[in-house]
């Protein structure tokens, strides 16, 4: 199947250069192309080809080769974005590397090229046909002239046309000023820049592949091991936010670069491809893009519109599912079905649906091994399900379940005779059939709902996730917070937790948790009362319901949101079950908050996952002499958890970086105190959450409904108060 465009097309035009008297228009008019060719290295800025591609250069881009040939091939913009480390990992080496995998202009494109670089005066001595697709890297002090072209009296091309049918590479993209960045969406929608002057008009292609390169943070130590980042998480948000949300639409591949640790660097380097082979990958997509497009007057597949790719190339059903399903969840990133949103490419999850075969296999797989068995993990990556089972079964050949490494042998064979043990365990699908009529449904990885979070796991992840809920789990954990804590909570962490669980709910963000007593608890219910989505993760099967005292409350937040287990249904709780589970609360959320904890606390699990998973840490201690906060204590002082007090510092922490929390409510226009008697008792009968009629609001105040209307008016001019589905509410001010 075509990959999906990305651009859209444009017609074709001659090569002419015209003045037109009328109008004193200047039009350059080139074959407009949607990239058709990515970077190669150019005489204006560097020489990236004569840059060695060495075993030990390539060495660090293992996670890079993946997307680079797809993108490249196809032309597609592209992100890089690195979590430092003491050896850096070199995105700018990559990036200029990127020329060296793509063949050489065709003529016309050449001669394209070449006109343009004529008219900026840039064209290299001697070399009157350039022949290499143009690699420019302008330096981030570069202003929206130098950029996308201008001038008074001579209009030249900027860096985004002297890039066409090359790439445009913006180091330390943040760095440059906004609207240098903003004035490149233009161009890369419409493949042309239109600089207007009094009388003057003149147009230029600019048809290129954008590369953005960036830190996480101005110091460029965020989530670098054993380094202090001195950036606030204020001065991270507005450092990447620079990069604006419609400009990131417009990019195509997003690649996050983690550290090279020295063991990678000094193990066996014929593991390594030389940059010829990528090339040679690069041409062989293009020519195979060039059969199946001949004809037409596309040449590769960014180019086709979407009218054409539903009539002549539309793909299978099954392929466009997970787009029709996050379609129906919300419109993606730039308003368009036939656009993709960007995401991570490097490491990324399975995206495939997974048949009924194979779903039944993970299902019987969930009930014969342990939850987080690491040997299964092991096994899932080169085997499927279905034939782990039938080698369980007595049906598959034995050596299909041999282990992929050395020294897993020996591990292999006992997991298969536990698991083989456990055979009389799985259920029959009409016991399957029925859990589904009661609500509960399973997922599987690679179907839309499965979170691709749960796969930082690695071989830990869960195999499947049984459900019962009216969300929809991966929809519901885009922004989600773990808030965890002490089964003997006292009433100041109570207190506390409910008020943040019910603050972040009202901010959209989803709680996540184990259902157990204490902080858990006042978790979910600090959520549902706000009416907020909330996710419990149980350590027993969904039918069991540990604790059995939260019957009521697991209604409640299938209700609104989900009850998730990797137990089968039925299964009852195991003491390290609980600290197993403890994996997926840290891991479906962007970060997680310990409200108390005992030095022996579970909570303290969950912390420690959330931070081998690089996810934000943060605590909430009680008074120092209580026995509830020593374990928050030591997360602070050893674990570098940051102390936080509030939903809105919560927020800084776990709100992605380019984007700003929401900002805290200004006060009421007339303060409380400049309220007469009978306004005060009005708002005095105006709940803060939840709402009442008008009549009730009345009565409680010792008011008639004519007065009680007229104040509420005038209490909700001066943002005291709300409108809400069961009447008003009160505003939270802050």
């Amino acid at each position: 199947m075509p990959e999906l465009p990305q651009r859209r097309p444009v017609a074709i035009r001659a090569c002419t250069f015209t003045v037109r008297p009328p109008s004193r228009t200047f039009w350059v008019r080139a074959s407009i192309h949607a990239n058709v060719y990515g970077p190669a290295s150019s005489g204006r800025d560097r020489k990236p080809s004569a840059i060695s591609s060495s075993s030990a250069a390539i060495r660090l881009t293992c996670d890079f080769d993946r997307p680079v040939t797809p993108s490249e091939a196809a032309s597609f913009s592209t992100r890089l974005v690195e979590t430092p480390s003491f050896i850096r990992i070199g995105k700018t080496m990559l990036a200029e590397r990127l020329p060296t995998v793509l063949p050489r202009l065709e003529p016309p494109a050449a001669l394209e090229v070449s006109a343009i670089h004529s008219i900026a005066g840039t064209l290299p001595a001697g070399r009157p046909l350039i022949t290499e697709p143009p690699f420019c890297a302008p330096h981030h002090t570069a202003t929206k002239a130098a950029i996308v072209g201008g001038g008074s009296a001579v209009i030249r091309p900027g860096a985004a046309s002297l890039a066409h049918h090359g790439c445009l590479f913006l180091d330390e993209a943040p760095e440059f000023c906004r609207d240098v960045l903003d004035a490149l969406r233009q161009p890369l929608e419409s493949g042309e820049v239109v600089i207007a002057r009094s009388g003057l008009t003149a147009r230029f292609p600019a048809r290129f592949t954008l590369v953005l390169a960036a830190n996480p943070c101005p110091c460029a130590r965020a989530a670098a091991a054993r380094s202090a980042c001195s950036c606030s998480p204020a001065v991270r948000r507005r450092y990447l936010a620079r990069l604006s949300g419609p400009l990131l639409d417009r990019v195509d591949v997003k690649v996050e670069f983690l550290p090279v640790g020295r063991a990678e660097l000094l193990s066996d380097r014929r593991l390594t491809e030389p940059t010829a082979a990528v090339a040679e990958r690069v041409r062989r997509a293009r020519r195979r893009a060039a059969i199946r497009l001949s004809g037409t007057p596309w040449r590769l597949n960014a180019e086709i519109p979407g009218s054409e790719l539903r009539k002549r190339y539309l793909p299978a059903a099954s392929a466009l599912s997970p787009l029709e399903r996050a379609m129906d969840l919300g419109p993606p990133a730039g308003g368009q079905g036939d656009q993709l949103c960007a995401g991570p490419v490097a490491r990324s999850g399975h995206m495939s649906l997974a048949s009924g075969h194979e779903r039944l296999a993970r299902a019987a797989l969930s009930f014969v091994a342990e939850p987080g068995d690491l040997v299964l993990g092991e096994l899932l990556r080169s085997r499927s399900p279905a034939e782990l089972v039938a080698v369980l079964s007595g049906h598959g050949d034995p050596r299909a379940a041999g282990p992929a490494g050395h020294g897993g042998s020996l591990a292999a064979a006992r997991a298969m005779e536990r698991w083989r043990a456990r055979l009389d365990q799985i259920p029959t699908p009409a016991r399957l059939a029925a859990w589904e009529r009661s609500g509960i449904r399973l997922v599987c990885p690679g179907e839309p709902e499965w979170p691709t979070q749960l796969d930082t796991l690695g071989n830990a992840a869960p195999i499947v996730l049984w459900l019962r809920g009216a969300s929809d789990l991966r929809y519901a954990c885009l922004h989600s917070v773990s808030l965890v804590g002490a089964r003997a909570s006292t009433a100041y962490g109570a207190h506390v937790c409910t008020e943040m669980a019910a603050a972040l709910a009202e901010r959209g963000f989803t709680v996540v948790s184990g259902g157990a007593y204490g902080i858990d608890a006042c978790a979910h219910r600090g959520a549902l009362a706000a009416s907020g989505l909330t996710i419990a993760v149980l350590a027993s099967g969904l039918s069991y319901g540990y604790p059995k005292g939260h019957h009521e409350l697991f209604a409640a937040i299938a209700a609104r949101g989900a009850v998730v287990s990797e137990c089968p249904p039925d299964r009852a709780p195991t003491r390290p079950g609980f600290l197993v589970r403890n994996r997926l609360i840290a891991a479906l959320s962007r970060g997680t908050v310990v409200v108390e904890a005992a030095l022996r606390s579970g909570a303290l699990s969950t912390a420690k996952h959330a931070r081998e998973l690089c996810r934000p840490l943060m605590a909430v201690p009680g008074p120092v002499t209580s026995e509830q906060s020593a374990g928050c204590h030591e997360l602070i002082r050893e674990w570098g958890a940051v102390c936080v007090t509030g939903a809105a510092q919560v927020l800084e922490h776990v709100c992605p970086l380019g984007e700003e929390p929401q900002q805290q409510r200004l006060g009421p226009a007339v303060p409380r105190d400049a309220l007469d008697e009978v306004t005060t008792a009005v708002l005095a009968a105006v709940p803060l959450r939840g709402g009442r009629g008008p009549a009730t609001i009345a009565a409680l105040a010792g008011a008639d409904l004519d007065t009680a209307l007229r104040c509420l008016g005038l209490l909700a001019a001066a943002g005291h108060i709300e409108r809400c589905e069961q009447g008003w509410r009160a505003r939270k001010l802050g």
